[in-house]
Parts: structure tokens; sequence; C-alpha cells
């Protein structure tokens, strides 16, 4: 199967797959940086989790800033106070050693990137921003 992905043939449909993803999370990253004001830190560590919870990945980080309003704690990741080595060390070793949670936690992060980020939640928030700025909401 061959798909084209920004006036290029790929092979397969992995790679046009995975193009589409990253332009899809490079839109929707800069989306959350313009719209999302109670994100308290929009870096690059924010951004990397969104990455990950779009392919589905459990995810921990440490528990600062606007991480908390990606990140639920024990249901899509882990989140360790910051500096904390020992919790770091803990929450890997779980998810190395535990197939079943690292599989549902990673569903979980999907579940909530598509939820939050998906394209019609995307949509729909810019066609509000739109209206509000057009005053018509």
């Amino acid at each position: 199967m061959n798909e084209e992905v920004g006036g290029r043939r790929a092979r397969g449909g992995g790679a046009a797959r995975r193009a589409e993803r990253s332009a899809v999370h490079f839109e929707t990253a800069k989306y959350i940086e313009r719209n999302i004001p109670n994100l308290e830190i929009l870096n690059e560590e924010a951004l990397s989790i969104i990455e990950a919870m779009c392919a589905g990945l459990p995810i921990i980080a440490t528990d600062v800033g606007g991480v908390r309003e990606l990140v639920e704690d024990g249901v899509n990741g882990f989140l360790v106070p910051a500096g904390n080595q020992p919790a770091l060390s803990n929450c890997l070793d779980r998810l190395q050693s535990d197939t079943v949670l690292r599989v549902r936690m990673g569903q979980a992060s999907r579940e909530r990137y598509l939820s939050s980020f998906g394209d019609k939640q995307m949509a729909m928030a810019v066609a509000q921003r739109y209206r509000a700025m057009l005053g018509t909401v």
C-alpha cells in the first residue's frame, strides 16, 4: 500500500502515518502553546509528554508546573517529585517489570490524547476561538 504525504509517495503506509502524526502533533503543540493558558508550563517536557501520549506510551514525569494537567498519576503514567531519584527508579522498575500496567497506562495516554487533542477536539477548539474573536460566541 502506497500513500502520499506532503507531496511525496511512501511505501507501506507506515512512514506516511508517522509523517502525518508528526505534522498533526506539531500543529497540536502550536495550538496548545497559543491557546491553553491553564498549562503553567509549556516547555520541551510538556511537548514530549503530548508526543508520548499520541504514541500511546505510559508517562513518567516530574510533578512540576502544568504537567499534572497532562499526566494523571497512576492512570496514564507516574508523577514523581522533582529530584527524587529513588521515586523515578521505582516507577521505571514498575513499568519495566509489569507489562499489563505498561499497556494499560499506554492505552490511557492514547485515549487522553484523543479526547483532549484529537482532530475533532482541535477543530472544535479552533472554531470556538474564531467565534470568540469574531464576537459570535
